[in-house]
């Protein structure tokens, strides 16, 4: 009777089963690492499983970022070079996406910044700042109405179809400033893999109606919100929140707050801010957005082996306990199948997570 109950514990020793999720987390650590994805840890592979809902952010995540002066409107005769210099000096402190683009038009044109001071960055609405002492404000519309000096802004609305900045100062507007960025190659096909997973997709951005249903379209996004500032973000991430489990993939510091609230924060890392990357649950290394996808597939299969390892085991375990107490099996073929066999046949499942195809190579694991 003792022999049998040895060859019973050696059986019911849960090597297998206490290795399993553990072994199986570490296993896609490392398949996101080959995919180049940064993930802080095992719990966000288990709730990036659980995920219904994806929102993205629209500069620099589902569009490079890369925003280009596309158009110049004057107003109240002033010119386009008046507009352009308040606009590139004012832009010239900030470290908004949209900077940049102010930043190469005035290399490319030879534009001589002027002296900038008592500069203020006002999240999600623009920038104000003075030269020789008279005030100037570059940013969207919600700017000029949060200053509550500038007038005749909704004569505007006509021409505000596409990514635009008006400038202005205390007394009158100078003139508007479109500018056009190009989506991501790979996003349509990321967000047609995300739809394939059951997933929705919508995008969360500051711009206009007009820009958002244009990127919307044309990426077959379930919906869009726009014109929302850092703060709504955030309320509309806590609103869908309510509803299901969320993930936003996102790259400035406006997101960093939307990021910190949903239950995966995702930040596009070769361009995107430190906060957002501090602030993130995982991180893409390069600008890659299909990487998503490819993590969401990664998260899924480990999930999936999972629980398939975890009934496999209790299955074979149970089986051969009843065999060691009818006294059919002996102690060397519970070693060698109850314990070590089990656990040899979990570790080889494990490993099945990391057979994908893996194209971005290096990696840091945080």
């Amino acid at each position: 009777m003792d022999y049998r109950g040895l060859v019973i514990l050696v059986i019911a020793c849960p090597c297998a089963l206490a290795i399993s999720t553990p072994l199986a987390m570490v296993t896609a650590i490392t398949a996101g690492t080959k995919n180049g994805i940064i993930i802080k840890g095992g719990e966000y592979i288990e709730e990036l499983n659980k995920v219904k809902t994806i929102l993205f952010d629209k500069t620099g995540t589902l569009t490079e970022g890369k925003l280009e002066i596309s158009e110049i409107k004057s107003f109240n005769n002033y010119s386009n070079k008046d507009i352009m210099d308040i606009a590139c000096s004012l832009e010239s402190k900030s470290n908004h996406p949209i900077a940049k683009a102010f930043n190469d038009y005035k290399k490319e044109n030879r534009l001589k910044i002027k002296n900038v001071s008592n500069f203020e960055s006002i999240p999600g609405k623009g920038l104000k700042a003075k030269i020789e002492n008279k005030m100037y404000y570059v940013g969207k519309k919600d700017l000029f109405n949060y200053t509550k000096k500038l007038l005749n802004v909704d004569s505007l609305k006509d021409n505000l179809n596409k990514t635009s900045v008006i400038v202005g100062n205390d007394k009158e507007i100078m003139g508007l400033i479109g500018l056009k960025d190009k989506i991501w190659k790979n996003s349509s096909a990321t967000i047609k893999g995300l739809k394939n997973e059951d997933i929705s997709t919508f995008m969360i951005t500051g711009d206009n109606k007009s820009t958002a249903l244009e990127v919307s379209n044309n990426l077959g996004l379930k919906g869009f919100y726009h014109d929302l500032l850092p703060e709504d973000k955030v309320n509309k991430v806590e609103e869908i929140s309510n509803k299901s489990s969320v993930a936003m993939v996102g790259d400035g510091v406006n997101d960093s707050p939307s990021l910190a609230r949903t239950n995966v924060g995702i930040a596009m890392g070769m361009n995107g801010v430190d906060v957002a990357i501090e602030t993130a649950d995982i991180v893409l290394t390069k600008d890659e957005i299909s990487n998503v996808s490819k993590f969401i597939k990664i998260s899924k299969k480990a999930m999936n082996i999972i629980k398939q390892i975890l009934v496999f085991a209790i299955i074979v375990k149970a089986f051969l306990v009843i065999l060691g107490i009818t006294g059919h099996i002996g102690l060397l073929k519970a070693i060698l199948t109850g314990d070590m066999g089990v656990t040899l046949v979990v570790l080889a499942n494990t490993l099945r997570i990391g057979k994908t195809k893996h194209q971005n190579k290096g990696l840091l694991i945080c």
